[in-house]
């Protein structure tokens, strides 16, 4: 599996709180975060259209970044995949649980073969916890608006509105 294109996988992203410190997600969403972040949440959705869970990372810079990139993003992705099956998630949001979980890195510009080389081996191992990991291919102009959350919420405040529409 190669890039999809964006115009098939636009998701509404929304800021949730979290109680733990593992990860934070983003309720404004800033262009320092990315996969050179993993502290950080960058966008999660509940995609009504396909009943599942998603997970955005993004990465703007083009893959020349080598090993210190490629860490990064293994990083990033650790720090997902903790977030999700060592309980903080299940706690967090009871309801969502069930959801089948989709990790999206959603890059600027293609990944280079050392790159896809990692997320091959990645999506083997995550096929066995069900979860899959898609590359979106992005225009920059379509990145989240810098300080802009769904709602106008900010900071710790998380999201004011039900979203049913991912």
């Amino acid at each position: 599996m190669g890039w999809i294109n964006q115009s098939i996988q636009k998701i509404r992203t929304f800021p949730l709180p979290l109680r733990s410190g593992s990860v934070s997600v983003n309720a404004i969403f800033h262009r320092m975060n990315g996969i050179e972040n993993p502290g950080v949440l960058d966008a999660f959705a509940h995609d009504t259209r396909t009943g599942s869970l998603v997970l955005a990372m993004y990465e703007t810079r083009t893959w020349e970044g080598g090993e210190e990139q490629l860490f990064q993003f293994q990083e990033k992705l650790n720090a997902y995949l903790s977030f999700l099956l060592d309980g903080e998630f299940e706690e967090t949001f009871p309801d969502l649980v069930s959801l089948p979980v989709c990790i999206q890195l959603r890059a600027v510009h293609e990944p280079s073969s050392e790159a896809w080389d990692l997320i091959r081996r990645m999506r083997e191992q995550l096929e066995f916890q069900k979860i899959t990991l898609d590359v979106v291919q992005i225009a920059e102009d379509e990145l989240p608006p810098e300080g802009e959350g769904c709602c106008g919420g900010s900071g710790g405040g998380g999201c004011c509105c039900s979203h049913d529409d991912a």
